[in-house]
């Protein structure tokens, strides 16, 4: 049996943003114009499907483990200021899921600013350019809420973009970001019309039931859905590890298992 993977990680991403809303006030559908954005991005810089998929589906992901980030908090586990654990706990749920194309780091290293002056201290060329393009696209939607911009503001944000590039963004992020970033660009990230976009953001994604990005896939939902609430911690992946037990012990099937 085949999946359509980027379409199941379309709804991961709704999930995060309802999240990302509930938790910290974010606005609407900001994983879906991130990953629109990235995905024209990689089109623009001749990346092939498999490296533009990797790109769309790293950036509708980038705040994956912003649950587990709050979990630590009010546990008092840590305090970063910085959001260090945030970047780091995202990156190793992104490692889960087995892409066609190298995403190594680009959560990792997606806060980071083109002078070392990130969370990292890492500069432009030291971190991968898909980390830098999810970098630009997310701190001007955060900063600018590019879903409600008029015409007038979009000059403003693309003289922003020229006046920041090697210092906040790196160049050729920079410039790619500004080869893209025109007035049916932001029409196409208004919340209306989103979800359409962002469908049409990456090429398809089929994956076979038997691979291993499909378990990556769903200990990440379970992640999620664990740390979302103090009352739910570890509860799927207790039940899912209590489900595999007894399928072990009643000799199913490894694919049933």
């Amino acid at each position: 049996m085949t999946i359509r993977m980027d379409s199941l990680i379309r709804a991961v991403g709704t999930a995060l943003d309802i999240v990302e809303g509930e938790l910290l006030g974010a606005s609407t559908n900001h994983g879906k114009r991130i990953s629109v954005l990235c995905g024209a991005m990689g089109k623009a810089l001749g990346m092939d499907d498999a490296e533009v998929s990797g790109l769309a589906v790293s950036a509708l992901l980038h705040d994956n483990a912003l649950t587990e980030y709050i979990f630590a908090e009010r546990m008092g586990n840590y305090h970063d200021p910085a959001m260090k654990k945030h970047c780091e706990y995202g990156q190793q749920n992104m490692d889960e899921l087995h892409f066609r194309a190298d995403v190594k780091d680009f959560i990792l290293y997606h806060h980071e600013w083109a002078d070392g002056s990130g969370p990292f201290g890492k500069r432009s060329g030291q971190i991968p350019l898909g980390a830098e393009l999810i970098s630009i696209a997310d701190s001007l939607d955060v900063t600018h809420h590019l879903q409600r911009l008029e015409p007038e503001g979009l000059s403003f944000v693309r003289a922003l973009v020229a006046e920041n590039t090697g210092t906040r963004y790196g160049t050729k992020a920079a410039e790619a970001m500004l080869d893209i970033l025109d007035w049916p660009m932001i029409c196409s990230l208004k919340d209306e019309v989103i979800a359409g976009t962002a469908e049409r953001a990456a090429p398809p994604w089929i994956a076979s039931m038997e691979e291993s990005s499909i378990f990556g896939l769903a200990g990440f939902v379970g992640r999620i859905i664990d740390y979302k609430s103090f009352f739910t911690r570890r509860h799927s992946t207790q039940i899912a590890g209590k489900a595999w037990l007894m399928s072990g012990y009643y000799r199913y099937a490894p694919q049933d298992r």
